[in-house]
């Protein structure tokens, strides 16, 4: 038995997920969805940071300069977790990630 004093500490507030192109629906169709479902999903790296006012103009902030950013801040969705999620409230998140997944099939 290894017996060790942990520093880390979790927040348990969301767990991100690619919802890439050949996905039945998009990542924001999906974040609808959620929130139709009163789940709180969050959009992550979005808006892009690029995007805000005080930064658009640079030249460093274009998007052709940051394909990578920009592709993914369409793409990734934060599905809520925590200490305290139900069995309920999980079967209800994977319930919408299925049936979304299932659309034009």
């Amino acid at each position: 038995k290894i017996l060790w004093k942990s520093t880390e500490k979790h927040n348990y507030s969301y767990f991100p997920v690619l919802v890439t192109e050949d996905f039945a629906i998009s990542r924001d169709d999906l974040y609808q969805r959620f929130r139709d479902h009163n789940i709180l999903a969050r959009r992550y790296f979005y808006p892009l940071i690029s995007t805000f006012p005080m930064y658009r103009g640079l030249d460093s902030a274009k998007p052709d300069r940051l394909r990578v950013a920009t592709g993914l801040s369409s793409q990734i969705l934060c599905l809520p977790i925590y200490d305290s999620l139900t069995d309920e409230a999980f079967d209800s998140i994977i319930d919408v990630i299925v049936t979304a997944s299932k659309e034009n099939c």
